[in-house]
């Protein structure tokens, strides 16, 4: 269930009161299944992007909020955090630069590879970040949410990919995956734009320590996987998960991958229900095309 949508000109006159700005509401952005995303123009004619979500650790913020800066001293390409908190209700809030003139990434070969590119930059950048993609992963597999287990048990398509997940994952559980890369944590086509040769990453709050494989192995099962128009060609996506193989292995290869179809298969139920049949399907094919037979 999405969150409800807030008093967007009240909230936008809080913020401008907090911060010391004259932001002006433009419109929703399209996207986004768990909070919005809103257009900020301020007098002057400066741009932003006003994103918003239900409350958690308040720490946790600022603890992203600090990744997100130093990620960007060292070169990796996503908005910059203009200004951030929480409201007197718990929701946080994010004001980060508009890239303009970007456009969203496809599963085209050189955007695969520019997002790739920046990739690279995110080695080492996270050791000391709290939210942990590593142990996220492996609770995924390992201590899978029993009423997602049932849910997937429960249909003939996704129990099939779930009993061939299990088996694969059997003998994984002491693979241990990096802990010190930044992993961006949801690098899907439509959380990255392309402006003059440059990928960047935004909707960066999930941010965290990990592999940073998991989001390149993220982009591969969505350019295959997913239900994009423009699917990578076979060069392209064997030339990601040779990148992910280089990083950590077959096995963290298998393990980011695993993880991530259970919870795409999960999120399916609830969105797409109709076609969650197909995309066990095509999850299986991705399994096989990777060679984790």
């Amino acid at each position: 269930m999405r969150p409800a949508e807030p008093d967007l000109p009240r909230l936008v006159d809080l913020l401008n009161e907090r911060e010391g700005s004259a932001w002006e509401l433009v419109r929703k952005l399209p996207g986004g299944y768990n909070r919005g995303a809103y257009e900020l123009r301020e007098r002057e004619g400066t741009r932003a992007v006003l994103k918003w979500r239900p409350p958690r650790d308040p720490t946790e913020l600022e603890d992203t909020a600090e990744l997100v800066r130093r990620a960007l001293a060292a070169g990796w390409s996503t908005p910059r955090w203009i200004a951030y908190g929480t409201v007197p209700d718990g929701h946080e809030y994010v004001i980060e630069e508009l890239i303009a003139g970007a456009r969203t990434a496809t599963a085209a070969d050189a955007d695969l590879s520019l997002i790739a590119r920046n990739n690279r930059l995110q080695a080492g950048l996270a050791a000391d970040h709290r939210r942990n993609w590593s142990r996220h992963i492996w609770r995924v597999i390992f201590e899978t949410d029993p009423t997602v287990e049932a849910r997937l048990e429960a249909l003939p398509a996704t129990a099939v990919v779930l009993d061939r997940v299990r088996a694969l994952s059997r003998d994984l559980r002491e693979v241990a995956l990096p802990t010190s890369d930044l992993v961006h944590g949801d690098c899907v086509q439509d959380n990255v734009l392309i402006k003059d040769g440059t990928a960047y990453l935004i909707d960066a709050e999930h941010c965290g320590k990990g592999p940073r494989a998991h989001d390149l192995a993220t982009l591969l099962f969505e350019a295959t996987v997913g239900g994009h128009p423009v699917r990578s060609s076979t060069a392209g996506a064997r030339s990601i998960a040779e990148e992910c193989i280089a990083q950590i292995g077959r096995e963290g290869l298998l393990l980011c991958v695993i993880s991530t179809t259970i919870e795409f298969l999960a999120f399916g139920l609830d969105h797409w229900t109709a076609d969650v049949p197909n995309v066990a399907s095509r999850c299986g094919e991705l399994l096989s095309a990777l060679g984790f037979d």
